[in-house]
């Protein structure tokens, strides 16, 4: 499934169920949403639908450190 295809899905979801329920969208969409380097266009999606329905993130730091033991979002 491409990027755009998976937060289209959490779109639709967020529009059918918003009125009834409580949404919580957890995972790793790949995409560094504190980082303050040029924007991707993966990374300008996601924002524009965080804003477009009013979601919001929190941003806990560094929380995956990878086998050569560098730290990632």
């Amino acid at each position: 499934m491409e990027y755009h295809e998976c937060v289209d899905l959490l779109a639709e979801i967020i529009e059918k169920y918003e009125s009834s329920h409580e949404i919580v969208i957890g995972g790793d969409l790949n995409v560094d949403l504190a980082s303050q380097h040029p924007v991707l266009a993966r990374t300008s999606y996601i924002r524009d639908f965080i804003n477009d329905y009013s979601l919001k993130f929190d941003y806990v730091g560094k929380t995956y450190i990878n086998p050569q033991r560098i730290e990632w979002t």
